[in-house]
């Protein structure tokens, strides 16, 4: 009888906390605007004193955006010991409508890309903290030349979307 009341009374506990908790944890209801849709806003500065905006710079059109098919693995060689590789997932950004042309000239374009980063790993711009070297800043721009070579002004930048480095 004991245990059949104290399992009654643990029941009944339970279910008055987790009803306290639900109220408590309850979204404040939202108010009604009432008299703060009609006050006047004290922090913004009088129309005269408010600083003009600069003119906006005219917005360049809208581009694709194309991702290559495969990452780029570049192995790090030292003292002709592969010491790890760099994996790099890169994307052009391209005028609209071109995107057939990079799919049909991606074999050409990994191509000048591995070259170009072979020549940076061997160059050792991959060697230690590659946000602070400016290896990410030359790889951008030499791959960005390479595939403005391919394409021409089909290309507008090339755009790094990942960039690792392991090593062994």
């Amino acid at each position: 009888m004991k245990s059949i009341l104290l399992i009654a009374g643990l029941s009944v506990a339970g279910a008055l906390g987790g009803a306290v908790a639900g109220q408590m944890l309850r979204p404040p209801p939202a108010s009604p605007a009432g008299d703060h849709a009609a006050a006047p806003d004290s922090h913004a500065l009088p129309a005269a004193a408010a600083p003009a905006l600069p003119a906006a710079a005219p917005a360049e059109p809208a581009g694709e955006f194309v991702k290559l098919s495969r990452q780029f693995i570049v192995p790090l060689a030292r003292g002709g010991y592969v010491r790890g590789h760099v994996i790099a997932e890169i994307h052009l950004e391209v005028t609209p409508g071109s995107s057939e042309r990079v799919f049909a000239m991606e074999p050409k374009l990994r191509d000048a890309f591995l070259s170009r980063l072979h020549g940076l790993a061997a160059e050792g711009a991959f060697d230690g903290d590659l946000a602070r070297n400016g290896a990410l800043g030359q790889m951008r721009e030499g791959l960005t030349q390479d595939a403005q070579t391919l394409l021409g002004g089909d290309v507008r930048r090339v755009l790094v979307a990942d960039l690792m480095r392991q090593d062994f």
